[in-house]
């Protein structure tokens, strides 16, 4: 379990750390716009071309610097979900998510004994 949730931990940061800089570069990645669902799909995208263009062009960002920083702190305002009877989801997803770490622990544990 230990070696799942150092991967899983590791993993988890470098991912936060990237959507951080996204939202920080393109604010509109932040707000909830009036577009069609077609155009909304797209902008995430074009906003990731954007950025990896900007990145190819100047090795020296700034931005990107600042969230390599372990301390940069990164706050989802999404965290908390309610459907539309009003339900709290974060009881159920956690527990479907827990079977799933699980499994995949036990997965890359056996994994780890059979190859050392």
């Amino acid at each position: 379990m230990e070696l799942f949730n150092f991967r899983h931990s590791s993993l988890c940061n470098v991912v936060e750390r990237c959507i951080g800089v996204l939202k920080n570069r393109f604010p509109i990645l932040k707000l909830m716009l009036n577009y069609p669902i077609r155009k909304q799909r797209r902008i995430p995208f074009a906003c990731c071309a954007l950025h990896n263009f900007i990145r190819m062009q100047s090795r020296n960002d700034t931005l990107f610097q600042q969230f390599e920083d372990n301390d940069v702190d990164v706050v989802d305002e999404e965290s908390s979900v309610t459907n539309k009877k009003g339900e709290n989801m974060h009881l159920n997803d956690y527990n479907v998510m827990n079977d799933v770490r699980d499994h995949i622990a036990g997965s890359m544990w056996l994994d780890y004994i059979n190859n050392n």
